[in-house]
């Protein structure tokens, strides 16, 4: 084995990702191979093409064993990836490791560390839904309203990606549902966004504003006709939101549900009388748009149907 590594076994890239042989190794949970070319001199420092090392990615692929030796022959369990500050934590927290998370902070991993966009671990384990790893990082005094550079925080994540106990969870130890990022937009923008009606609910009942603004005057309304969530649309005007509600450019719901060829809400506005010929700050209607993309597919020829039926000029 020293002899290979010697011969350069450990530089060469395996695959696509850039992977050396120990990389591998310790991606794929191979502990004795893992040892054997460390202690045959295979080069340690090597990174794959995401500037991540070997602690890293096992890490986030859970490995605790190998990451308990990677830490035991000295890797730095601080250690950041030089592409993105990736760090070992990050990775646990990412992908929902709670043993891996608990042993690197054991070993004085640093639990609060950003990587270069300003993601922290518990952001991490917020956005993709690891509610045991939020509140493990919690208890160890972990910011629930930690914010990337964009400023957006944990339960701006948990809510874009619909993890709704995550998010009740954050809200009853303090985080705070209607803190906006930099370009204006909030939780409900984000669970209105991908359309996940269960959090928009809750936010709801809690007390936050379905009517809130962002920057450019997008409101829930707005963003959920323009992504075709035809339930929430529905939900939002039964809380009393406006069917004609305006942007800082004064196109409304039906503006870019006709923009997005998203019919079916196209239909349900129009059966609520929403406003077929208000022009936005182009001077256009929601037909003139459905008019401009009537060669990219059937919807938006059916929108322009249904909109001069019902009376659009």
């Amino acid at each position: 084995m020293a002899i290979s590594c010697a011969c350069g076994l450990s530089e060469k890239k395996e695959n696509q990702y850039g992977n050396t042989v120990l990389n591998c190794a310790c991606l794929c949970g191979y502990l004795k191979l893992a040892k054997s070319l460390i202690e045959g001199g295979c080069d340690r420092n090597a990174v794959d093409n995401y500037g991540n090392n070997c602690l890293i990615n096992a890490s986030g692929h859970g490995l605790i064993e190998i990451v308990k030796y990677l830490i035991g022959v000295g890797f730095d369990k601080n250690w950041r990836s030089k592409n993105d500050g990736f760090s070992a934590i990050n990775g646990a927290s990412h992908y929902g490791h709670l043993e891996v998370v608990k042993y690197l902070v054991s070993v004085g991993a640093n639990p609060k560390e950003k990587d270069n966009n300003g993601f922290s671990p518990i952001l991490y384990a917020s956005r993709y839904g690891h509610l045991e790893v939020v509140k493990y990082l919690k208890s160890i005094g972990c910011d629930v309203n930690s914010k990337q550079k964009d400023n957006a925080n944990c339960i701006y994540f948990a809510s874009l990606n619909g993890h709704l106990e995550v998010v009740k969870y954050l809200v009853s130890v303090g985080g705070n549902p209607n803190e906006k990022d930099n370009n204006g937009i909030s939780p409900i923008h984000c669970a209105s966004q991908n359309g996940h009606l269960d959090v928009v609910e809750y936010f709801i009942s809690i007390g936050v504003n379905p009517d809130t603004k962002s920057n450019y005057g997008w409101s829930p309304i707005i963003i959920a006709s323009a992504n075709g969530h035809l339930e929430l649309v529905k939900y939002l005007i039964q809380c009393g939101c406006n069917k004609n509600d305006k942007t800082s450019d004064y196109d409304t719901p039906l503006h870019y549900a006709a923009t997005k060829g998203q019919y079916e809400v196209v239909e349900y506005l129009v059966s609520i009388c929403a406003n077929l010929s208000d022009k936005n700050k182009d001077g256009k209607t929601p037909l003139d748009y459905a008019k401009e993309k009537q060669n990219e597919n059937e919807n938006y020829r059916k929108i322009i149907n249904l909109l001069v039926q019902s009376g659009a000029q």
